[in-house]
Order: C-alpha cells, then sequence, then structure tokens
C-alpha cells in the first residue's frame, strides 16, 4: 500500500517523477534521459538515467524551480547517483545560475572535493554502488536549478549515470518521509487534489 500521505507539500523541486520532461534540463543536444531505465537502491526499476549520445559533450540533468522558494532559507537538496558507464565523478550544484554552491563527489569512494557549499555535502556509498549526497544550501533567490548532475569531465557516447529520488525540502522538513512530485500543482491548496500527494 501506499506509504505516509503527507498534507502540504514538502518537495520543492518541479518533478521528481519525468526527468525526460522540461523541468529537467540538459544540453539541446548530446544527452538522452531516461525513466524507469534502471535499478533502483530498493531493487525495483524506477531510476532515471542520462546517456551521452555525442562525443565530448557534458551530459547533466538539472531541476528547474522556477518560483516559490523563500530566497535566504536554508534547504536541504538530496539525490541518489549512480554511476552507469564512464562516469566515477560528478559535480553536484545547487542555487541560481552564477551564483551556484557545488562539489565534486567521487561515485566509488565517496569522496568529496572542491566544495563551496557553506557545510560539507554528507555522503554515503553503498554496496550496490548508489551514492547518496544530501547538502544544505540557503537559497539565494526564489528559484533556480537544483539536484544538477553533471560529470566531472565530458563523455564518450554510451557513458551515462543514473539518478534517483532527487528532492528539495527546506531543511526543518528534512526528517520527512520521500514526497514524489508529478507536476507543480501536485500539492497546490486545492482540496480535490488531496490527497493525492504520496
Amino acid at each position: 500500500m501506499g506509504g505516509l500521505v503527507l498534507p502540504r507539500r514538502v518537495r520543492w523541486l518541479s518533478n521528481t517523477v519525468d526527468r525526460r520532461g522540461g523541468v529537467w534540463g540538459t544540453r539541446p543536444t548530446g544527452t538522452v534521459k531516461s525513466n524507469n531505465a534502471g535499478t533502483d537502491p530498493l531493487g525495483g526499476g524506477t531510476a532515471g538515467k542520462a546517456e551521452c549520445t555525442q562525443v565530448g559533450s557534458f551530459i547533466y540533468v538539472a531541476n528547474n524551480i522556477p518560483s516559490g522558494l523563500i530566497t535566504g532559507a536554508t534547504y536541504r537538496a538530496t539525490c541518489h547517483v549512480r554511476n552507469g558507464v564512464g562516469v566515477t565523478s560528478i559535480v553536484f550544484y545547487n542555487g541560481t545560475f552564477g551564483a551556484y554552491k557545488s562539489a565534486t563527489i567521487n561515485l566509488i569512494t565517496g569522496a568529496v572535493t572542491g566544495s563551496n557549499y557553506p557545510t560539507l555535502p554528507v555522503v554515503s556509498v553503498s554496496g550496490d554502488g548508489w551514492v547518496t549526497i544530501s547538502v544544505d544550501i540557503i537559497a539565494p533567490d526564489t528559484s533556480g536549478y537544483y539536484c544538477y548532475v553533471q560529470p566531472e569531465s565530458s563523455n564518450a557516447v554510451g557513458d551515462h549515470f543514473f539518478i534517483w529520488h532527487p528532492s528539495l525540502t527546506l531543511a526543518a522538513d528534512a526528517h520527512l518521509p520521500y514526497q514524489r512530485v508529478n507536476t507543480d500543482t501536485d500539492y497546490d491548496a486545492d482540496p480535490t487534489k488531496y490527497p493525492a500527494y504520496l
């Protein structure tokens, strides 16, 4: 059965389900995004995938949040990432263009380098190759790109990585269970939509 029903939206990414859609930005060419393309940490097949289709391209996915964040509030960005082929380190960006916070995460060891976050990201590596990344960021604006994952270096055709359960929440709500968001209005004030959000 579904799980805990939350009475309000606590996850602020525009979409956590469909990484092929427009709210998950990527390069105009050279990247193919897929849903349900790999084994997730729970053993299901719901991991998303970003794959290089053009020599020398930087593949990435980044969730566009058009508005709604509280400037100056502390948010927690969390994401699970796994190397598929050829992606042993990623850069994890959060914030607005020109003011990104970022850190390089080794997907084999979990080592964090080159961070300009106020506090270092918390990283754990599981036996199945999934790396969980969690970091707090003070929102520099009401919008921006969050859970922006990009390999540290350019890629060969066929290189790819997997992403699962990206999340952005106020740090005060970070203890709440994961909440999927399929459209930007899943958690608005319309009572006819309750309890459509699990």
